[in-house]
């Protein structure tokens, strides 16, 4: 697998037709599950490999109020740690505004599992 063997980031996205927004978790888990496995197998530091996910429908961030918040949970208990989105429109600007609020709470709780994993030995050669 490319990622594995040479990327800095592996890259995913839910689209229209690949089920609900929890199949596609459990599935990019799966997918995560197996980037681990393949990097543990070639002797990569699993956390090295950095995962993030493209949100565009049906994983649409500004769906709701607490759309953006929930995606994120969600996603981040799969592995994923890096989140993209596209502008919602100016008609729904007060949707991104109470995301960007949401961030530094977010940051909190993806940093703390990250030097919980740091702890157990899984420390990337950039300092990740």
């Amino acid at each position: 697998m490319v990622a594995v063997e040479r990327g800095d980031c592996w890259n995913t996205y839910g689209l229209t037709g690949e089920g609900t927004v929890d199949e596609i978790v459990q599935k990019t888990r799966r997918r995560n599950e197996e980037l681990d496995r393949r990097c543990e197998e070639t002797g990569r530091d699993p956390a090295s490999l950095r995962r993030s996910l493209v949100m565009w429908p049906p994983l649409d961030p500004w769906a709701s109020s607490d759309a953006f918040v929930r995606l994120v949970e969600d996603f981040r208990s799969a592995g994923i740690r890096e989140f993209f989105v596209m502008w919602p429109g100016d008609e729904r600007v007060e949707l991104v505004e109470r995301a960007a609020a949401a961030m530094p709470s977010l940051r909190g709780r993806l940093i703390e599992p990250l030097l919980v994993s740091m702890k157990k030995g899984f420390v990337s050669s950039n300092g990740r």
